[in-house]
């Protein structure tokens, strides 16, 4: 063979190996859930950032084409389709999206993914509350959602506002809320009787006074979840369900595991600096050895496969809408991207 005809032999088989791994992405969400854990349950958590995709500062932050085309795929398997202009009238619940009009900007706040701390930026920002004082946000929050707007949902003035939402990986997002709201070592009296419920469901058990030391697992966690089809409290629900779909999207979407990087983005967006106060884990700033990170990799490991099929099953659009790694990966909990 000769060199010309081995070159063009070679750029052949090279075409066909890359359109092979784009259809395999895409057809990857068109196929049972139990693919996507099937092909990312190999044990790769021996394996250090360094020796797969590098350390953080060399992950590429995914482009914003790439993440539009993700949240449309998420719209697509959800048996949706957008239609602009936005309507932010179908807001569920609508007192989780926010408009600030003095810098014209719309917020979805998904609960657990940092979102007190982006509603507080953006508070200071829109000059609603003084740069760095500590404040009860509650009131801010009803005053600026959806909600309550005196532009109103409906209004056209809205079309063309700079809206954002920030999301993250599932797995995470799952054990954060867990452990935050109804563990053992949690605080949140709030949310006491929610976890009460919780076991007194899995474990059958009516006594309020034993169901009053009990705390669910994180198994009986995920259990009530997949029971509930998602349709629980909003730190559990599925960001996709938060959001504004499929009427409206969003003129930029965050990972929160790039946040860091993006929030200069998001500040020339608006005009004008938007700072939130830094991530909630004071050990370290890289997501992959944040605590929730590290359970998640401990705490899953250990959970039947069937239950989590069916926990993705439900949460399904979360993990398209960043292509989110398993917990399996080495560079979890980022975006698989491109």
């Amino acid at each position: 063979m000769g060199p010309k005809n081995f070159h063009t032999l070679f750029r052949f088989l090279l075409l066909a190996t890359t359109t092979y791994i784009l259809w395999c992405q895409y057809d990857l969400f068109s196929q049972s859930s139990w693919a996507f854990l099937a092909v990312n349950f190999t044990d790769t958590s021996h394996d250090t950032p360094s020796q797969s995709h590098g350390m953080k500062q060399d992950l590429q932050v995914p482009s914003q084409d790439w993440l539009h085309a993700q949240f449309m795929k998420a719209i697509h398997i959800s048996g949706y389709s957008y239609q602009p202009p936005n309507d932010w009238s179908n807001c569920e619940p609508p007192w989780l999206t926010y408009y600030f009009p003095n810098i014209d900007t719309i917020f979805t706040g998904i609960p657990k993914t940092g979102c007190t701390n982006w509603v507080n930026a953006l508070l200071e920002t829109e000059g609603a509350v003084e740069p760095g004082k500590k404040v009860n946000t509650h009131f801010f929050k009803m005053t600026f959602s959806m909600e309550n707007s005196l532009e109103g949902p409906h209004n056209s003035t809205l079309w063309n506002a700079f809206s954002f939402a920030v999301i993250r990986n599932p797995w995470t997002r799952l054990v954060s809320g867990f452990q935050d709201k109804v563990s053992n070592t949690s605080n949140n009296q709030a949310y006491k009787r929610i976890g009460e419920g919780m076991v007194r469901r899995m474990r059958n058990i009516t006594d309020k006074a034993v169901l009053a030391n009990l705390h669910p697992t994180f198994e009986e966690f995920i259990k009530v979840l997949v029971l509930d089809k998602g349709r629980s409290d909003r730190h559990f629900k599925p960001q996709f369900s938060i959001m504004c779909v499929p009427n409206a999207a969003y003129h930029y979407i965050v990972p929160l595991e790039f946040s860091d990087q993006m929030e200069e983005d998001v500040s020339r967006k608006i005009g004008r600096d938007v700072i939130p106060r830094g991530s909630y884990d004071k050990v370290t700033s890289d997501p992959r050895y944040q605590k929730s990170t590290l359970l998640a990799k401990e705490w899953l490991s250990g959970i039947d496969k069937e239950l989590l099929e069916q926990f993705y099953e439900i949460y399904k659009a979360d993990f398209v809408m960043g292509n989110y790694s398993n917990f399996t990966d080495p560079d979890f909990p980022y975006p698989k991207y491109p």
